[in-house]
Parts: C-alpha cells; structure tokens; sequence
C-alpha cells in the first residue's frame, strides 16, 4: 500500500503515517457530527410532538404546522386562531 518509491524510507514511512492519521481524524470528526445531527433531530421531534399535543388540545388550526413552525425558531404568531 502507498509503494513511494522515490522517496527515501523514513520519508515514505512519514507520508504513510500522516495520510492514516488524517483517515482516522476524518472518521471520527464524522461520526461526531453525524451522531450530533441525530441528536438535534430527536431533539426537534421532542419539541414538535410536545408543542402540537398542546395545541391539539386547544383545538387550533393546523397544530403541526404551527408546531414545526415554532420549534425551528419561529414565533407563535396567534394561538386563537
């Protein structure tokens, strides 16, 4: 694997090692960051489910919508209606 065959053998085994330290950095900075987007997504289901249950029972107009609305970051714009 990797054969460089024109640099010398302590700078081949350089190349070799850096290039696995990058790979394994790589999967890790992945693995965190797709573990985190499954977090958030969890997360914001939670608050859709809790927000819409609640509207549900004030029985309002489109208690979804409204939910998903709020739980990205949106107001509450009127819960009369």
């Amino acid at each position: 694997m990797l054969d460089f065959n024109f640099l010398g053998p302590n700078l081949n085994y350089v190349v070799k090692v850096v290039i696995a330290v990058k790979v394994v950095c790589f999967l890790i900075i992945s693995g965190v960051e797709s573990g985190y987007d499954i977090y958030e997504s969890i997360k914001f289901d939670k608050c859709v489910e809790e927000v819409a249950f609640e509207m549900k029972a004030k029985n309002l107009r489109s208690p979804d919508a409204k939910a998903i609305h709020y739980c990205e970051g949106g107001d509450l714009v009127s819960l009369d209606d």
